[in-house]
């Protein structure tokens, strides 16, 4: 993604993301908001009410780089 876009989207958040909740914040593209919440220990495998994942809720969004960030997580999560 080039910084144009990413500039763009940060600029799409609304003022308020940083009260999101793991999932709005993937809905929404909010980075630093996941990255917040996921030190703070936040399960990303955990599914909401509709029984979908962060990772899905992401991905079908189209928040590349909150899939990239999860991913990562996910992996580091199971290493055993």
């Amino acid at each position: 993604m080039s910084s144009e876009q990413q500039n763009k989207e940060q600029q799409d958040l609304p003022e308020d993301y940083k009260n999101f909740d793991i999932v709005r914040a993937a809905q929404y593209g909010a980075l630093e908001r996941c990255v917040e919440l996921i030190e703070g220990g936040c399960d990303v495998n955990r599914p909401d009410a509709e029984n979908v994942s962060v990772l899905h809720w992401a991905a079908i969004n189209n928040r590349l780089e909150i899939v990239r960030c999860d991913t990562v997580v996910l992996l580091l999560n199971n290493i055993k």
